[in-house]
């Protein structure tokens, strides 16, 4: 077993020493922050935008390219005011490809966001300073970072907190009743906006007002989707909220607070901070990057982007505003606009659509009002791979789309669902795997870490999802068992710990609709919180129309509620599976609106353990592999520990740590990667590999500017 492990890790070197290699060769175009797109893109004279660059290869694709074509990016900052757009002008072809790619051992940053200075120091410790073109209403923004981390907006109650309604109007979506002393006394809140909590959703409505003689507040629009099920106390009778951005609710540090008439920006200070010491960001560009071919109507086939490729590329600092009306989210991030047209998603920082053979690799997507990253409609045998997507406002990847989009049929002559008129629109084929996905739902509390749309033939696999607001991972869209192009998808060898953090009726992975061939397969579950709201949070949760799905040899474990669910579902296979439920008094799978005979169960390991999973226990030998490969441990998570825990060298790393040699922490740190000597030797590898590749370029860089 030893020698096994041994050659796959050698063969990881040798890949990533041709990885290496590659990115030494030479390149067509250079691009750098102190570049100028008056110069010709050499090494030399490098241009200073992305842009200007895309257009450079774009003479060359329309020439024809014969090799393929390479864009080394320097390091640094390029921020942008509105996105990156490829077409298909800027295509590769069948046989050669177009890169986009960082310099050997840098990271260059594009980022739509803008660099906030001139704070002053107020009399009571807070900082202010005044943004003219907020006070002119032609900018505004609801994100602030700070030093590289998202600071809330000034809120109430602080933290992940928050408070219970006491009683809703008749109306059930406009006014309710609060307990005595939950909304500070001296406050009217209008202009201020309410964070309600549905269930599995949650909705974000402007607030009218407050009436302290009576505990009442009123909201500027509905509460929540038109739907019954989401009246205000439909799901419980004191559902919660919490409220935010409002100047008398800035109480903690950290906070801040924007007024859109002055234009004035009040943050209340971390300690140790000072103003010239510290970076404030506020995102302009609502996306970064789009690549998309064109799709003009039904009656013909999308003409695609092909070969197109981005690695090593850091995507940060994008916006989104409030739809008019307010954000009524119905679930998974989609939300029902007050117009009455179908229901509505957020904007991907990164979207890939209508291409074919297209990769985001070895990249980062971060602090983003929208979502992470999209292979969307049409987008086929394209990859996101080895990229760290974190504090997401929503989803965090995207693959396919929901059934919403409207079409004309082939003649041109009814309107209707794409899925229905056409079906082979559908995003397949798609690859989605080792990848580190985590912080989703920042502001948008009932999304994702990965979300499968009508889509298929698609691997989901090898990914670290942790720290997610509502599901994990979620597949299908449909509330029904109605055929649809959401089968043949493969979700397998993840790790999901520490999601459903702050809703409910979700799992580490949930799904909807009939969803033949589909496998979830392989995959590690734990750290399950007891829903706060009313249906229960699981391990794995098979919702409306689920079936002639396969699960097998999947471990779930510390889940405070059962480790399954089914609810309204069909026929599906579990087999091979290890639950494990910490009481007796909770059933191993949840039937919900579904007969227990309707699931085939075959060998399954049934087991009852209250208290922490030790780290020699049988539950980490059920799927050893899952969650990130080897070659991406360190890249995404940092070098291991060292914490002295030699008799748990047998346990896989994850790049966490233990509160003792042989028991995992408590609050969702894991003993799951590969052993913690081997991961030695796997850094002073890297380190040496990355310090011949950097001599190998440079050299290949001084050669070129010789010539």
């Amino acid at each position: 077993m030893l020698r096994s492990f041994f050659k796959k890790s050698a063969m990881v070197y040798v890949a990533t020493a041709a990885i290496a290699v590659a990115s030494a060769a030479r390149a067509d175009f250079f691009v750098a922050v102190d570049g100028s797109d008056l110069n010709p893109g050499t090494v030399a004279l490098p241009f200073a935008t992305i842009t200007r660059a895309r257009d450079a290869v774009r003479t060359l694709v329309a020439s024809g390219l014969t090799e393929d074509v390479r864009v080394v990016i320097g390091g640094g900052t390029y921020r942008l005011t509105e996105p990156i757009v490829l077409g298909v002008q800027d295509s590769g072809t069948l046989t050669f490809s177009v890169s986009y790619e960082a310099e050997v051992g840098q990271q260059p940053v594009i980022s739509g966001g803008r660099v906030i200075t001139g704070f002053s120091v107020n009399p009571d410790g807070t900082w202010s300073t005044v943004i003219p073109e907020v006070a002119a209403g032609t900018w505004t923004f609801r994100e602030l970072f700070v030093d590289g981390q998202r600071r809330p907006r000034a809120r109430h109650p602080n933290g992940n907190v928050a408070n219970r309604i006491e009683s809703a109007a008749p109306d059930q979506r406009t006014t309710f009743q609060f307990f005595e002393g939950d909304i500070p006394a001296s406050t009217n809140l209008s202009g201020a906006e309410l964070v309600f909590f549905h269930d599995w959703s949650i909705s974000r409505i402007g607030i009218s007002g407050v009436d302290h003689a009576t505990n009442t507040l009123t909201t500027t629009d509905p509460i929540g989707p038109a739907a019954p099920i989401f009246d205000i106390t439909f799901f419980e009778n004191n559902p919660r909220y919490y409220v935010e951005n409002d100047i008398a609710l800035l109480d903690a540090p950290g906070e801040w607070y924007l007024d859109e008439l002055t234009g004035t920006l009040t943050y209340k200070p971390v300690d140790g901070e000072t103003p010239a010491s510290i970076e404030f960001v506020a995102p302009v560009s609502e996306q970064l990057l789009i690549v998309q071919g064109v799709f003009e109507s039904a009656t013909m086939s999308p003409q695609f982007v092909r070969n197109v490729h981005f690695r090593g590329l850091a995507f940060e600092h994008s916006a989104w505003p409030l739809p008019v009306g307010g954000f009524a989210e119905y679930q998974a991030g989609f939300y029902e606009p007050r117009d009455g047209t179908p229901f509505y998603d957020l904007p991907a920082a990164v979207v890939i659509e209508q291409a074919d053979n297209c990769s985001f690799t070895g990249g980062r997507i971060a602090h983003i009002g929208g979502w992470g990253i999209m292979a969307g409609r049409t987008a086929q045998n394209c990859s996101i791979v080895g990229n760290a997507i974190t504090d997401i406002a929503g989803n965090g990847i995207i693959v396919g789309e929901d059934q919403f989009r409207n079409i004309r049929n082939i003649n041109d002559v009814a309107l209707g669902q794409w899925w229905i008129l056409e079906p082979t629109q559908a995003a397949r084929d798609n690859v989605v795997r080792n990848n580190l996905v985590e912080h989703c739902g920042k502001v948008f509390h009932g999304c994702v870490g990965i979300w499968v749309g009508l889509a298929h033939d698609n691997a989901v696999s090898n990914n670290l999802i942790r720290y997610i607001t509502w599901t994990g991972i979620s597949v299908g869209t449909i509330f029904n068992d109605t055929v649809s192009p959401c089968h043949d998808n493969a979700i397998t060898f993840n790790h999901i710990h520490d999601v459903m953090r702050l809703l409910s009726d979700g799992a580490g992975i949930y799904t909807l609709g009939r969803q033949n061939g589909t496998l979830l397969g392989n995959n590690i579950i734990h750290e399950i919180p007891l829903n706060q709201g009313v249906s229960s949070s699981t391990g794995i949760f098979l919702d409306q129309g689920s079936t002639e799905i396969v699960l097998d040899q999947n471990a779930i474990f510390s889940v405070i509620r059962p480790p399954m669910k089914v609810n309204i579902a069909g026929i599906n296979t579990v087999r091979n599976n290890t639950f494990i439920r910490s009481t007796d008094s909770i059933p191993y799978i949840l039937y919900s609106n579904t007969p227990q005979g309707i699931l085939t169960l075959e060998n399954n390991d049934f087991t009852t353990q209250a208290g922490p999973i030790r780290c020699d226990h049988s539950v980490y030998s059920v799927t050893p592999t899952a969650g990130l490969g080897l070659a991406y441990l360190t890249p995404l998570l940092g070098p291991p520990i060292d914490d002295g825990c030699t008799s748990c060298a047998g346990v896989p790393y994850s790049g966490q740590f233990f509160d003792s040699c042989d028991v995992c922490q408590g609050n969702g740190l894991t003993c799951l990667g590969i052993p913690t000597m081997s991961n030695w030797a796997t850094v002073i590898f890297t380190l040496l590999l990355m310090t011949a590749a950097t001599l190998v370029f440079s050299r290949s860089r001084r050669t070129t500017v010789e010539s």
